[in-house]
């Protein structure tokens, strides 16, 4: 499959299109090849328990792919906010990547739902006034 000419641009002045974040190697990998089988030969795989990284890059307006592993489909909403492909699976990740590498309206249209979706629920107030709520009811419980 070939790539549209506004992802080749974007990869070669190193502007990431999309976020492709590969958590076993703990970076944003951007347009970079990741190895999508090193989690194969590990013996015991890193598990993302939130997907704080994916919220991260939704609040500076870029689309991203992540895996349906742990919490990630807490952070990310197919579809809407990013991909989601089954855990190292190359394939579904190798299509997501080249569709939204393919496709610049829906990596804006993402991006931005993912940053209005940050600045929606995921502001420090927000976090704070859940935070407290759920203190005050488990200290009220019996």
């Amino acid at each position: 499959m070939e790539l549209a000419p506004d992802a080749v641009t974007a990869a070669q002045t190193h502007r990431p299109a999309f976020a492709l974040i590969d958590l076993r190697l703990g970076h944003d990998s951007g347009l970079a090849l990741i190895d999508p089988l090193k989690a194969a030969r590990e013996e015991r795989p890193d598990v993302e328990g939130f997907g704080l990284v994916f919220l991260e890059a939704n609040a500076c307006g870029t689309a991203v792919i992540g895996s349906t592993s742990g919490g990630i489909s807490d952070a990310v909403v197919d579809g809407e906010t990013g991909l989601l492909v089954p855990p190292e699976a190359p394939g579904p990740l190798a299509e997501a990547a080249i569709r939204l590498l393919n496709d610049a309206g829906l990596r804006q249209r993402l991006g931005e739902q993912g940053r209005a979706r940050v600045l929606r629920d995921f502001t420090w107030e927000r976090m704070a006034t859940q935070l407290s709520t759920s203190m005050a009811r488990l200290l009220s419980a019996p």
